[in-house]
């Protein structure tokens, strides 16, 4: 069941924006600045601006960590000499818990990496659909 329905334009195109009464998933969400309509986005993690970058740490050549980051340069900075270099995984910036869901599902696809913590707690109650569109995300892109 519908319970809103919002127009949203960006250059005369029409995209809608529904809440559904039991998933609250977003079916169409315009993406500032890219041109770019994303599906299927829980509601959970549109909170906040775009502004957040997905990254790996790389070492000896393999990818050994993700993070996020709104600065990928200064957080390389910050690394200092942990990794060789940070390789940026997302194209545009996403919400920082967009960013957190593609980080949780590739840690938890990679226990070898080197994070020592999760990005989100398997306590929140929006986990696990974190989780599970962070993991669509990756294999809409070939991970």
């Amino acid at each position: 069941t519908k319970i809103a329905g919002i127009v949203l334009r960006k250059g005369g195109s029409r995209v809608y924006r529904f809440v559904d009464e039991q998933s609250e998933y977003i079916f169409k969400k315009w993406i500032k600045g890219t041109g770019k309509v994303m599906d299927n986005v829980p509601a959970s993690l549109l909170k906040g601006s775009s502004n957040t970058h997905v990254y790996f740490g790389v070492k000896n050549g393999k990818i050994n960590y993700v993070g996020i980051s709104k600065d990928p340069a200064k957080r390389a900075a910050q690394h200092g000499d942990r990794f060789e270099r940070l390789d940026i995984l997302t194209d545009e910036p996403l919400t920082r818990r967009q960013a957190r869901a593609i980080e949780q599902a590739l840690i938890n696809r990679n226990p070898n990496y080197s994070n020592k913590i999760n990005s989100i707690s398997p306590e929140k109650s929006w986990y696990k659909e974190a989780v599970d569109w962070g993991d669509a995300w990756l294999k809409e892109r070939g991970y």
